[in-house]
């Protein structure tokens, strides 16, 4: 298969074949996901290029998003949180007195539901809080209360044994960000009606020379790719704040 496609190809194909068979799994059809197996593995990806966003872009596509979601984008920009990340930041993990932002988890869809996981990678850490970020998540927290939510861990299906029980049993965090019918962000949803739009609200507000490519990061770039964060990034001006 290498002779022909490339690692970005391959991977694609690889995660389409373990989606299926863990499908498979959690349907009781397989005992287990082989894609899963720690001695097989796809190949690396490939480094990609990085395209940095001049902070008038940054401010436009912020500018172009719904207030309820704006903070998404210090918290990508200022904290270089992924996706998954961002909506699953609560207030408990912000601790304002030392600077600090623990990154404890993420919301993560299977198939079509919600429900909390550790971030990718299992990469539980703890990140610098900016100042300015700082002043942005006290003017979000002042306008939309974090609000409890309730879900799953790692799976939302219903568990099949003692252990998945205790493993899965639902978590309640006050969540940063969530949607207007107070639940947890669905990315999809987010993805293709309020990023989307942004990124071309952001497009057309951006000043000329503010553009340095015509392309546009993926949907989803808030996270996945995250949004870049060179020094002058970091100082995003946060409209009011305390």
């Amino acid at each position: 298969m290498e002779k022909d496609l490339g690692p970005t190809s391959i991977r694609l194909v690889w995660a389409t074949l373990s989606g299926i068979l863990q499908a498979a799994v959690e349907d009781r059809r397989l005992a287990r996901n082989p894609c899963r197996a720690s001695t097989v593995r796809p190949p690396a990806a490939a480094p990609g290029r990085v395209e940095v966003w001049p902070p008038e872009r940054v401010l436009a596509v912020r500018a172009a998003l719904p207030e309820r979601y704006r903070v998404l984008i210090e918290i990508g920009a200022g904290l270089g949180l992924r996706q998954g990340e961002a909506f699953g930041l609560a207030r408990e993990d912000i601790d304002f007195d030392q600077d600090v932002v623990r990154i404890r988890r993420q919301v993560k869809m299977v198939r079509t539901k919600l429900c909390f996981a550790l971030p990718k990678g299992r990469k539980v850490r703890d990140v610098p809080l900016p100042p300015s970020v700082a002043k942005a998540l006290w003017r979000h927290i002042d306008l939309f209360a974090p609000l409890p939510i309730t879900m799953p861990w790692d799976a939302p299906s219903p568990p099949q044994t003692p252990v998945e029980a205790k493993h899965c049993r639902p978590r309640t965090y006050n969540l940063l960000v969530t949607g207007r019918e107070r639940k947890a962000t669905n990315r999809n949803y987010f993805n293709s009606y309020v990023w989307k739009p942004a990124l071309a609200g952001g497009r057309r507000d951006c000043p000329a020379g503010g553009e340095r490519s015509g392309r546009s990061p993926r949907v989803g770039a808030l996270a996945r790719a995250r949004l870049p964060r060179p020094a002058a990034l970091l100082r995003i001006r946060a409209v009011g704040g305390r």
